[in-house]
């Protein structure tokens, strides 16, 4: 079977953030998540350290303050393209 890899580019909910990237690698696909650096901190907390231990996760280390359809949303995106996860 294929696997998928997904990249979310979030800003707020993490709660959301957490049941959808649940979901998505119940199946056995992959999730990239770039977190806004614009967001709260807490927000980014409570879901890199809820997804620690989920190996078909990862996070993008350079995050981006982005602004909505502004160019930063590509940056945020390319960061993944460019393996800076």
């Amino acid at each position: 079977m294929a696997h998928i890899a997904f990249i979310l580019l979030c800003h707020k909910d993490p709660d959301a953030i957490l049941d959808q990237v649940a979901r998505l690698t119940a199946a056995g696909d992959y999730v990239a998540i770039h977190f806004d650096a614009s967001a709260a901190p807490a927000d980014y907390r409570k879901i890199t350290g809820a997804l620690a231990d989920n190996l078909n996760v990862t996070f993008v280390t350079r995050r981006v303050r982005c602004g909505w359809g502004e160019w930063s949303l590509v940056e945020a995106t390319a960061a993944h393209a460019a393996g800076r996860v």
